[in-house]
């Protein structure tokens, strides 16, 4: 994931609040060039070995951020050849939302990268 001091830089985020001291864990809301609509944002280091952005769409719960939306979120808070994945879990660990809100599609990649991902770089160089 890219750093905060470069995320928080980028002229698409229209406000955006560290709420944690670490660094672990902020969020805002984000106005994607082009867009009509803000998104909502969170952003979090889950157990130092997940990095996780959960992305909805500003005042409308009853909406999901599109494609593009999330590809445009991916490419803000990660680097372009940087692999991330949106992940459907097991019905007993979902994360069904905050306070009612179900409409929130959530992007995760490893700290440090998706493991196949590095073997087949490694066998490619090797």
């Amino acid at each position: 994931m890219k750093a905060f001091e470069k995320i928080k830089t980028d002229t698409q985020i229209q406000r955006i609040t560290m709420t944690d001291e670490s660094g672990n864990f902020f969020g805002g809301t984000l106005l994607i060039r082009g867009a009509k609509r803000a998104l909502n944002f969170v952003c979090s280091i889950d157990n130092g070995q997940w990095e996780h952005v959960s992305i909805s769409v500003a005042n409308e719960r009853r909406k999901l951020p599109t494609w593009d939306e999330m590809c445009a979120a991916k490419d803000l808070f990660w680097e372009k050849e940087e692999e991330v994945h949106q992940i459907h879990p097991k019905e007993s660990e979902y994360l069904h939302g905050i306070s009612g809100h179900t409409n929130i599609l959530h992007l995760w990649r490893p700290v440090g990268g998706w493991a196949e991902e590095e073997n087949y770089e490694k066998v490619k160089e090797g």
